[in-house]
């Protein structure tokens, strides 16, 4: 892999390093211990101890120009900051967080934002910004780099060679990050294309290819490297499934259904089961069905054991896994929304009541469903069928992407001319509950002395 280097020269004493470093930062990066805990890996924000490192806005790929690139950005950078021993943040004058610091200038708030602490790395996701030998940028095409969480050795991980979105503006390139003791392994999925990297503290190793022409591809949580599964077709049209060791990057297990069209799509890895879409019987309508790890190790997906377990009824317009296993499946239509047993599908459906079937689901957590509507942030228990209003954001919230630790939900809100990451405690039933900015305002958009307000 090539390595552009530029040396940049900053009245900051900026260190050296490839592409933007920390430069818009001042004086030396505080970070935690190696031993702090890692909590919220994945999404726009991660946390190591009482330090919180984020996205500071957004700025849409379609939306960056030359200009951008060639200056870095501070409202879209990598940032990080401390909490203060209340456990939140100090703030200046014009709103921005006192502790706040630029790790890099290069993107990281845009379309595929996606954050993971392993060790002292910050591994994150951009864009390419070298230009075609045509003049044409080229922010299409997703990147990885890693960064010291001190702001030092930014280093190009992985650089894909296909646009990110297709016609439709969903993801075709996807990133899978497992860790065990000091080594990182990434699972790529480039559009079909499943690749593996293995990451050192040392170096950033080649790119490994696995297989092409990957139809479907779902991944465990919690580290779980060894039960990734993918479809494929064989030369009879038959769909196969693979599982897949991440560590390795090696397919541990190959099983071809017995029926050309049992499966559709993959749908999840969870609490010991494969997940998966089919169509039986030249029906129309796809149902959801699983099968646990080892039946599909000793049998595969064959029609006669899917046919006792069936967990959906009808084409839903959204379904979800909800946090155990007992907790069932959420399933939305486009007039109502049920909760579905699974450990007796099909006869056990509760209709509920306070989550709307238009609801913009944002993320499931700690028994509730985030949602939002007309700028108002909601959760719904999904056990006692109660809803509530977390906070009612005055700014534009931004249908890009939410997250969520253990006392705040994060999100993107337009402040000016500029889209910057702003949190809300979840837990706050006060009145007087207010969001606030994550990181530093543009000058542009800096609180002015008529906008202050008590906090």
């Amino acid at each position: 892999m090539k390595k552009f280097i530029k040396v940049l020269v900053c009245l900051c004493l900026c260190v050296i390093s490839i592409g933007f470093t920390a430069c818009g930062g001042k004086g030396k990066i505080e970070t935690p211990e190696s031993s702090a805990l890692v909590s919220s890996n994945g999404g726009i924000v991660v946390n190591k101890g009482d330090f919180i490192y984020f996205t500071n806005g957004y700025v849409a790929k379609d939306d960056v120009t030359k200009s951008m690139l060639k200056k870095g950005f501070k409202n879209a950078g990598l940032y990080m900051a401390k909490e203060n021993e209340n456990g939140v943040f100090s703030y200046k004058e014009n709103g921005s967080v006192d502790s706040a610091k630029r790790l890099s200038s290069r993107l990281s708030g845009f379309e595929a934002s996606d954050l993971h602490i392993f060790g002292d790395y910050l591994y994150f996701t951009t864009v390419n910004k070298e230009e075609t030998k045509n003049g044409e940028i080229q922010t299409g095409k997703l990147e990885i780099y890693r960064i010291k969480l001190n702001g030092n050795n930014l280093t190009r991980v992985y650089r894909s060679s296909v646009e990110f979105l297709d016609s439709e503006g969903a993801q075709v390139v996807t990133f899978d990050y497992f860790n065990e003791d000091d080594n990182v392994y990434i699972l790529i999925n480039e559009n079909g294309k499943l690749k593996h990297i293995k990451c050192t503290n040392s170096s950033v190793g080649g790119v490994k290819s696995v297989d092409s022409d990957v139809l479907s591809l779902v991944v465990p949580e919690n580290n779980d490297y060894n039960n990734i599964f993918y479809t494929k077709t064989d030369e009879d049209r038959k769909y196969v499934v693979n599982r897949l060791n991440a560590k390795t990057g090696e397919v541990a297990t190959t099983k071809t259904c017995d029926k050309d069209d049992v499966i559709d799509s993959l749908f999840a890895s969870k609490f010991g089961y494969l997940y998966f879409y089919a169509t039986f019987d030249m029906k129309n309508t796809k149902f959801l069905y699983r099968i646990s790890y080892s039946d599909f190790e000793e049998q595969g997906i064959k029609y006669t054991n899917c046919q006792n377990n069936q967990l959906t009824y009808m084409d839903y317009t959204a379904v979800y896994l909800l946090e155990n296993e007992v907790d069932g499946i959420l399933a939305i239509s486009s007039s109502k929304v049920e909760i579905i047993n699974t450990n007796n599908p099909l006869t056990v459906l509760e209709l509920q009541e306070n989550l709307p079937a238009s609801a913009n689901v944002m993320l499931i957590k700690n028994g509730y469903v985030y949602f939002y509507t007309d700028n108002t942030i909601k959760r719904w228990n999904y056990t006692t069928d109660e809803a509530e209003t977390v906070y009612e954001e005055e700014n534009t919230v931004l249908n890009y992407a939410f997250d969520i630790d253990e006392s705040y939900i994060y999100y993107y809100a337009t402040k000016g001319e500029n889209d910057y990451l702003f949190r809300v405690k979840f837990a706050d039933t006060t009145p007087e509950k207010t969001s606030h900015l994550v990181g530093t305002y543009l000058e542009a958009d800096e609180i002015k002395p008529e906008e202050e307000t008590e906090e």
